[in-house]
């Protein structure tokens, strides 16, 4: 994990925003699950850290980024019922037809 990924999961709106001054680009990184920084802060509940980085940064390509399970942050939203994070889903730019590549058994 990254600084970038740890100041995401905290949080920290201020970190980031010198992280992604230095290169815009940081936001592709993953971690070893395929996860972006919006995954990390989706699953962390940090909206304030969702909002800075839809208002002020081109993520349309990375919130429709599934990880290694074929999972995006609309599937991880959608799962934690964030109604914030899947009100995004309403932009031009979000691929409503991902397919989860993983598969879900219940356990009795």
């Amino acid at each position: 994990m990254t600084p970038l990924h740890v100041a995401t999961i905290e949080g920290r709106v201020e970190v980031l925003r010198e992280i992604l001054n230095v290169n815009p680009q940081f936001l592709w990184i993953l971690t070893k699950e395929g996860e972006t920084a919006l995954h990390l802060c989706t699953k962390a509940n940090c909206f304030n850290v969702t909002s800075y980085l839809v208002e002020n940064y081109d993520v349309g390509a990375i919130l429709n980024l599934p990880d290694k399970d074929g999972i995006t942050v609309f599937h991880v939203a959608a799962a934690r019922k964030l109604i914030q994070v899947t009100t995004l889903a309403n932009q031009d730019w979000v691929d409503l037809n991902i397919k989860i590549s993983i598969l879900f058994v219940g356990i009795d």
